[in-house]
C-alpha cells in the first residue's frame, strides 16, 4: 500500500505527517514548537528531509525562509538531526534518487541559489551562479540523479531550466514568455515526462498542471485537464499513474490524488486546517 508525507497545520503549527493513499493509518512525524515543512524522502523510504523552522503555508513567491535549516528524521519520528552546522536561509531540500546528495534553495549568498550537500562526506557545492536579479530555487531531481530541474526567475517572470547535477549546462525546459509564472516542477519515473504548475505573471489566478517531455524541451508544453484548480507541489506515484497535490476542496487546502489513466481525483485530507507539500514514499512500508 502506498504512503505520502505531507505537512498540516491542523494543529495550530505546520508538522510533517503520514497517510496511506487509502486515507488509513495517519499519524505525524514531527513535533517541532517551530514548525516543520517540505519534507523530501530518501530513495529507501526510511528518512525525510525538511526544514524548520516553518508555522505556515504562503504564495511560494511571498516564501523564502530566510531562518531555516536542513533536517533529517526517521519515519517513525526518531533520529532528529540537524544536516548543517549554521542556518543559511536553507529550504526546497529534494533528496536525490541514488541517495548521494541532497539539493536545495539557500540565501546564504543574499539571494536564492541552488546548492547540492554531499551525504558522504558532508561537503557543499553551489550549483547555480546567476546575477542577483536572477534567482534559482526549488531543484527537483531526475530519477537517474544526473540532472536536476529548477526554476529560475528572469525578466520578471518565472521559467523552468534544467542542469547537470554538477550545474553545469543550464537548459530551458518550457517555452512560455513572461506573461506565465511556471512553478514547482517534478520529474516523472520515466524519465522523460516532466509536470510543473503554471499561472499568468500579471494576476493572482489559482495555478493550474502543465506537463512537457525532456525530449520536448523548448516548446510550450500541454495543460492537463484537471476541473477544479489549484493545482500546487505536484507529486507523482512511485509507479507513475497517480499524482499527488495540493488542491482546494470545499474551500479547504488538502491533498488530493489524480489517477493519470482515467482522470478521476479523490481527496486524500479531510481536516479543517490546511494541508500541502505532498509526496509520496518511494519504497512501500
Amino acid at each position: 500500500m502506498g504512503q505520502i508525507a505531507f505537512v498540516s497545520d491542523r494543529t495550530g503549527v505546520a508538522q510533517l505527517y503520514v497517510i496511506n493513499v487509502d486515507g488509513s493509518n495517519l499519524h505525524p512525524i514531527t513535533n517541532i514548537p517551530d514548525g516543520a515543512c517540505q519534507p523530501s524522502w530518501s530513495p529507501d523510504g526510511k528518512r525525510l528531509v525538511f526544514i524548520s523552522p516553518c508555522a505556515w503555508s504562503k504564495e511560494f513567491y511571498q516564501t523564502t525562509y530566510p531562518d531555516s535549516t536542513l533536517y533529517t528524521i526517521r519515519v517513525d519520528g526518531t533520529g532528529l538531526q540537524q544536516l548543517l552546522a549554521e542556518p543559511g536561509g536553507d529550504f526546497d531540500p529534494a533528496w536525490s534518487p541514488d541517495g548521494k546528495h541532497i539539493a536545495f534553495t539557500s540565501l546564504r549568498d543574499g539571494y536564492m541559489q541552488i546548492y547540492s550537500y554531499n551525504l558522504t562526506d558532508q561537503s557543499l557545492v553551489r550549483l547555480t551562479e546567476t546575477p542577483k536579479n536572477e534567482e534559482t530555487r526549488q531543484p527537483a531531481w531526475s530519477p537517474s540523479s544526473n540532472q536536476i530541474l529548477y526554476v529560475l526567475k528572469r525578466f520578471g517572470a518565472y521559467q523552468i531550466f534544467a542542469m547537470t547535477d554538477l550545474g553545469q549546462n543550464p537548459i530551458q525546459i518550457a517555452r512560455r514568455g513572461t506573461q506565465y509564472w511556471d512553478l514547482l516542477p517534478v520529474w516523472a519515473p520515466d524519465g522523460e515526462t516532466i509536470y510543473f504548475s503554471e499561472r499568468p505573471s500579471d494576476g493572482p489566478t489559482q495555478p493550474w498542471l502543465m506537463t512537457i517531455g525532456y525530449e520536448e524541451r523548448g516548446t510550450e508544453g500541454e495543460r492537463v485537464s484537471i476541473a477544479n484548480p489549484p493545482i500546487l507541489d505536484v507529486d507523482v506515484s512511485p509507479d507513475g499513474s497517480w499524482i499527488a497535490y495540493e488542491g482546494i476542496d470545499s474551500s479547504n487546502n488538502d491533498i488530493l490524488l489524480l489517477n493519470l489513466t482515467d482522470g478521476e481525483t479523490k481527496r486524500l485530507t479531510k481536516d479543517p486546517g490546511n494541508d500541502w507539500d505532498p509526496t509520496w514514499r518511494p519504497s512501500p512500508p
